[in-house]
């Protein structure tokens, strides 16, 4: 995702700290590979510790199978931590966390102590995330942390080549929400006795007929009168 090789850091980063803290995208010593890397580091020696915090902010909800991996090393960094389960806000630590809300965070990859050699790193976020009990959200954040009181080369971490690696999970098929069709189940209903007068040329033939039992229900339907007539004009009535 970042090898930090346009020479600046901006979306979707963001860079917090305390006191004289210093994150900054910088050629050598912080690049691995390319011309770029990312440099944390306090800007004042000697003076109060400061926090270096650079936040990846990622759009992680509907994802699995999600990884994490970067290169890390440090500058005679004196390792610090680990940060309370969870911390709230921000805590002085060298190390990766995660946080699903901005405000409790937990860690999930220590870099301490570093060597000054960049070695890689990978860390299973799904394991992570279900290991602390929080959920990937639209605004997902993994902190990169660090803290001394000393800038590079007398204390500091560099970080290159970051990469997210995960798939969007497969949408379930919808089932269907209509019901079942349903299966009409005749009503039977007992003869109807009905008389029908039928005009063949100057006389009337009637017959007394009866209805017998149908699934059509007690109304007389036309097309039972039909077939009558053309029964008693061909006499097999």
């Amino acid at each position: 995702m970042d090898g930090f090789e346009t020479g600046n850091i901006g979306y979707p980063w963001e860079i917090t700290g305390t006191n004289d803290y210093r994150t900054r995208v910088s050629s050598s010593p912080a690049s691995r590979s390319g011309l770029f890397g990312l440099l944390m580091d306090d800007s004042v020696d000697g003076g109060l510790a400061s926090r270096n915090e650079a936040t990846l902010i990622l759009d992680l909800e509907g994802y699995e199978n999600v990884s994490l991996s970067f290169w890390a090393k440090g500058f005679k960094e004196e390792p610090n931590g680990p940060p309370p389960a969870p911390f709230s806000g921000g805590a002085d630590f060298d190390g990766v966390a995660i946080s699903m809300d901005g405000i409790a965070w937990y860690e999930i990859q220590p870099l301490r102590p570093l060597a000054d050699a960049y070695r890689p790193f990978t860390v299973d976020l799904d394991a992570a995330v279900a290991h602390v009990g929080i959920s990937y959200v639209s605004d997902f954040r993994i902190r990169f942390n660090q803290v001394d009181d000393h800038s590079v080369p007398s204390d500091g971490i560099a970080i290159d080549e970051v990469f997210v690696f995960g798939n969007l999970a497969a949408t379930p098929t919808p089932t269907s929400t209509f019901p079942a069709p349903l299966t009409p189940t005749p009503t039977f209903v007992s003869s109807t006795v009905f008389s029908v007068g039928v005009r063949f040329m100057d006389e009337v033939v009637t017959k007394w007929c009866v209805k017998k039992p149908s699934p059509k229900g007690s109304t007389f339907q036309a097309d039972d009168i039909l077939e009558i007539i053309r029964k008693v004009r061909n006499g097999t009535y």
